[in-house]
């Protein structure tokens, strides 16, 4: 069993294995999707993405108050 990979072995095994790994999976998406949630819903990640944003707006604004004085 330790040299065998999880598709190799009878059929009942292998459905075993298979299901196996798909509670794992349903588990660590479910963790995965617990831990966005508390990022996102808090107020820190509310004000970093505010402060990005308005880094970005801000580069792009000067971008083009730029071309319009070099248009002058």
């Amino acid at each position: 069993m330790k040299d065998q990979t999880p598709w190799t072995g009878n059929a009942q095994e292998i459905k075993a294995q298979d299901h196996k790994m798909l509670e794992m999976s349903k588990i660590l998406e479910d963790y995965m999707e617990h831990k966005f949630d508390v990022i996102t819903d808090s107020d820190w990640f509310a004000d970093l993405v505010e402060e990005k944003v308005q880094k970005i707006l801000d580069v792009q604004l000067n971008e083009i108050m730029d071309k319009l004085r070099e248009e002058e």
